[in-house]
């Protein structure tokens, strides 16, 4: 199996509230929820989404009305490959839940499947991503 490399770059961190008036909100992709609280920010979920990120992100507001803190958005815009599918956006979530274990995702932490291995490589506003997480770590 050959190992596809992914670039995702990840928007600087946009208040909930605010996101919804993002132009990127209409894209597709990867993103994660965290909450600033005190000095320390914690990472929520990581989800995904094949339509836009409006519509999934809406889907999170009455459990995220339970976080005291401020809580962040930021969007993972896939630039690398340039065409893709919804398996590759399933994987790559996989990885990163299973990689950083955020506090929301029940699914894919202890495990995951997947159609493509790949070497996620983060860029951009990654916050607590590290810049690798290569998918034969978790094998």
């Amino acid at each position: 199996m050959r190992i596809k490399t992914v670039k995702i770059y990840w928007t600087y961190p946009v208040l909930y509230e605010n996101i919804f008036s993002s132009i990127k909100v209409s894209e597709k992709g990867i993103y994660y929820l965290s909450r600033n609280f005190g000095d320390k920010e914690t990472l929520l979920y990581i989800g995904k989404t094949s339509n836009s990120f409006y519509n999934r992100l809406n889907s999170h507001k009455y459990w995220l009305n339970l976080y005291r803190g401020k809580l962040f958005v930021r969007l993972g815009i896939i630039i690398s490959p340039k065409t893709y599918d919804d398996s590759l956006i399933t994987d790559v979530e996989s990885a990163l839940i299973y990689e950083m274990q955020p506090f929301e995702n029940t699914d894919k932490t202890n495990g995951y499947y997947y159609l493509n291995e790949c070497k996620i490589v983060n860029t951009g506003y990654r916050g607590l991503l590290p810049p690798v997480i290569s998918m034969r770590e978790h094998i």
